[in-house]
């Protein structure tokens, strides 16, 4: 197996699982503490008969797996989460680029700290375009936001409170998604470089069964106190609307070895500067496929994204 094969089928695959993530976006109805709970539990029981079948059945465990699962379980819920509320807020390829872009700028400033990786003149370079490419995000963001704007009633001279709050918890959410992208790469990194943990996939399983877990005991917390919210997120588990999540999943668990080889043979900030400028692609081409309207300062975010790849 070499990159470039690993990069192709990888970008099928993401692609897939970004098309199933954004048409997942609607399925939180109800209370939105149970109603991503019970998205958790979906996404974590799946995930897990993905990833058995996906490792030949070689599941298995020990402390340092554990462990590793633990934390990494707490970055994916806070990332997935933060995830479908973006997507609910912003368009596909503007919540991809900007997911990707943190991933390489973290990766570039961690595998310097962390793994001893040097800093050359060309990674500097590439950091630039994509800090051009988040910056172009925004402009297409604060485009958007001014034509809402003039879409106001003339008399009212301050933007409705609706307006002001929804960018307020954008913001709010992209951090979140940032400080979770970067996190979850560099976990993965020291797990794969870790001699003490079992295998990958084991790995990925017991991350998505404490996740599951997780959301679990908080469904029950919930159902103790008041079982009358529980019931209309209830809906999600119709199979019109499981199918989604499940592609998703599969989508994910599919691509996982050709992921594994990617991070085991590049450094941390080229392995993810390859997987940001797939994810990019993919996230465009899924806007232009659900006929999502792009702003300019998008597709320039795209192309900053992808010469950053090309340098």
């Amino acid at each position: 197996m070499n990159a470039f094969i690993s990069c192709f089928i990888l970008a099928l695959f993401t692609m897939g699982a970004t098309l199933c993530a954004k048409r997942s976006s609607g399925l939180v109805v109800g209370n939105p503490v149970v109603g991503n709970a019970f998205y958790l539990i979906l996404v974590g029981v799946s995930s897990c008969v993905s990833y058995v079948f996906v490792s030949g059945f070689t599941i298995s465990i020990n402390v340092a797996t554990c462990l590793y699962s633990i934390s990494y379980a707490c970055i994916c819920t806070v990332s997935m989460v933060s995830a479908i509320i973006a997507y609910k807020l912003m368009a596909t390829s503007g919540v991809t680029v900007i997911q990707k872009a943190a991933s390489v700028l973290s990766a570039f400033f961690l595998g310097w700290l962390l793994f001893s990786e040097q800093i050359l003149p060309l990674k500097i370079v590439q950091l630039v375009f994509m800090l051009g490419a988040v910056a172009f995000v925004f402009l297409n963001q604060k485009q958007a936001k001014k034509a809402m704007d003039v879409s106001l009633n003339e008399s009212q001279k301050t933007p409705s409170p609706i307006v002001e709050h929804r960018w307020t918890k954008l913001a709010v959410i992209l951090l979140l998604l940032i400080l979770s992208t970067g996190s979850s790469t560099t976990i993965t990194k020291y797990y794969v470089l870790d001699s003490r943990v079992t295998n990958y996939y084991s790995f990925c399983f017991f991350t998505n069964a404490f996740i599951a877990l997780g959301s679990i005991v908080v469904v029950v917390f919930i159902w103790l106190k008041d079982r009358k919210q529980i019931t209309p997120s209830l809906s999600i588990f119709k199979p019109s609307k499981m199918i989604n999540v499940v592609g998703n999943v599969i989508c994910n668990s599919a691509a996982a070895p050709f992921n594994l080889w990617l991070l085991s043979n590049l450094e941390l900030s080229i392995y993810t500067l390859f997987t940001s400028a797939i994810g990019i692609l993919s996230g465009v081409a899924v806007s232009l496929l659900l006929k999502e309207k792009q702003g300019v300062w998008a597709y320039l975010a795209a192309l900053f994204a992808i010469v950053a790849l090309c340098l």
